[in-house]
């Protein structure tokens, strides 16, 4: 609605005219973004922010209604800036909020409305931006707005679900446990308090299953990975066809179905994760922001589906997606980086598929773009540059050049160095960095590289409780390190070293899995070893047995990918 249809015509040079104007252009901001978050047409939305904009212009700073017109005009940019992705609309979205914030003393009934949604304003700018102060002072406006909110209010759900964000974006940060663990007890109490008709009920449920997936990663634990799942089943069921948040909805049902498909290895989960994914993208118009975002994560299915069945089809639309995706973000969208990061992944998977070098130059230019992209200090930087090395090992493992290997191990160092302690993601980076380390060792034969490649793998096993999803993987990168220490130093000790921990690396990996075949490989060397050793027969028969094991699955050897 315009504010023609509201009859605002009036004389500015006077007073009373001008309050009434504002009065009207107040209402018409309210309703015009009701009907938005109705319908979700940008016209209502364009035409609040124009409402809005009016309102506030026509008053002073000591209007009894100055905070109300400021903080209506900070929603409508934060979500006009969640559909567009628009960099202005954020920092307009910060100035009213603040204002808003600014002429609200204690104890005003609308304080904490304000401090939650100033928070909003912070937590988007930090994830645009990445900057910590602007992390810290969400959490910390989302702090208030809960500390003065009474569990009775009606708004103490939303109030803590905001806070559960203010959490998780700290523990994705810092890797805290602490932050989850609070992270998860906030949205907890966010969904027991929302009554079963409430509309908000499946967001609630939605951003907690977020936080147990969250906590999966991190530990490992079955139970999270299925509570996951449960709510986001939940959140889908209870999400009308035609909502606006339905298909944000299955794409995040769609990510716990991977989780889950890649711990058992069962394809009817991968097949749903594919099936959600393929909905989400149909139901998102082709000029909605998120549109990228969803083609870029319905190639996960298909490059899981490849990596399962070699089906080069799947690795072609994986491919494409992730293109799509690529090309659909504007350059100064906080998410091209990470995007490219993903589009590199599918060339390095076609590079390993084909052997062609122009796959993996694209994977390099890919991964040097998102590092390039990525400010120092940013969450991700380190994630990004243990990509770059995997390309740089690649190519390297293509045409030998040392150079190559060398930067490999550069960026696999910084990597490491810019994760800290306690964070999920250090123990993969340093297995990565071992990696490394074990390809120079096996160029130039320095045992001081294999000493280091082998520190590195046992932190990393050392840091990964069993039942972590990614703890076979790890355990058969360092059986390969004590195989290679073996048969440099004829130690027996490091061989019983490398097949007890192929031994763990099978037990561990359920039947179906893609990496089983490999892994099943790997033992059948250890055992050929300690027969070339010993001589015992029992040995022989026991490494042609998981030899034929290996022989039957279809798998794409995925170890060491750095996804």
């Amino acid at each position: 609605m315009s504010m023609q249809t509201m009859n605002t015509e009036g004389n500015k040079g006077n007073v009373g005219e001008n309050l009434r104007e504002g009065q009207l252009a107040e209402r018409n901001a309210e309703f015009c973004l009701g009907n938005y978050m109705r319908t979700g047409n940008l016209v209502d939305l364009g035409a609040a922010i124009e409402s809005g904009l009016l309102a506030v212009g026509c008053i002073s700073n000591n209007h009894p209604n100055y905070g109300i017109r400021h903080g209506l005009l900070g929603m409508a940019y934060n979500r006009r800036y969640w559909r567009t992705g628009v960099k202005g609309d954020l920092e307009f979205a910060f100035k009213h909020s603040l204002l808003a914030v600014v002429v609200t003393p204690e104890g005003h009934p609308d304080f904490a409305v304000r401090y939650q949604w100033l928070a909003v304003s912070y937590r988007n700018r930090y994830r645009r931006i990445g900057d910590s102060a602007d992390l810290e002072a969400a959490f910390r406006h989302d702090i208030l707005a809960v500390a003065v909110t009474p569990e009775s209010h009606p708004e103490w759900a939303s109030r803590q679900q905001g806070l559960a964000e203010s959490y998780r974006d700290r523990y994705r940060r810092t890797g805290d446990l602490t932050d989850l663990d609070n992270a998860l007890k906030c949205n907890l109490s966010a969904v027991i308090a929302t009554p079963e008709d409430h509309p908000d009920l499946a967001g609630r449920h939605e951003s907690l299953s977020v936080s147990y997936t969250d906590r999966y990663r991190r530990v490992g634990n079955l139970i999270d990975l299925e509570a996951a799942l449960k709510y986001d089943l939940f959140a889908v069921a209870a999400t009308p066809k035609g909502h606006l948040d339905l298909a944000g909805r299955q794409e995040n049902l769609a990510v716990s179905y991977t989780d889950r498909y890649r711990r058992m290895g069962n394809l009817e989960d991968l097949e749903a994760a594919l099936r959600y994914d393929l909905l989400a993208v149909a139901a998102t118009p082709v000029d909605h922001p998120d549109l990228a975002g969803r083609q870029q994560n319905l190639a996960v299915p298909y490059t899981d589906r490849y990596r399962k069945t070699g089906d080069y089809a799947d690795l072609e639309t994986a491919l494409r997606y992730n293109l799509s995706a690529v090309i659909a973000t504007p350059e100064d969208h906080p998410d091209l980086a990470g995007r490219q990061q993903n589009l590199a992944v599918s060339y390095t998977d076609r590079y390993r598929r084909t052997g062609n070098l122009a796959d993996v130059e694209n994977a390099l230019k890919y991964d040097l773009l998102a590092v390039t992209k990525t400010p120092e200090g940013h969450p991700e930087l380190a994630g990004r540059q243990q990509g770059l090395a995997v390309s740089y090992r690649d190519r390297y493992r293509g045409t030998g050049d040392l150079l190559d290997l060398d930067a490999a191990l550069r960026n696999d160092l910084l990597a490491v160095a810019g994760t800290p302690d306690g964070h999920p993601d250090l123990a993969g980076r340093l297995q990565f960095l071992s990696v490394s380390y074990r390809d120079r060792y096996r160029r130039t034969g320095d045992l001081q590289d294999l000493e280091a490649a082998l520190k590195h793998v046992l932190s990393t096993v050392a840091a990964t409780p069993e039942g972590h999803p990614d703890f076979a993987g790890r355990q058969h990168n360092l059986a390969g390190s004590y195989r290679d220490r073996y048969r440099a130093t004829g130690n027996l000790t490091d061989l019983e070293a490398a097949l007890k921990h192929d031994l763990s690396a099978v037990a561990t990996t359920p039947e179906g899995h893609p990496a089983l075949a490999g892994r099943q490989q790997s033992l059948g060397v250890s055992y050929t070893d300690r027969y070339s050793s010993i001589g015992n027969l029992e040995d022989l028969e026991a490494a042609l047995n998981h030899d034929m094991l290996a022989l039957y699955p279809i798998s794409i050897d995925i170890e060491g990918l750095g996804i």
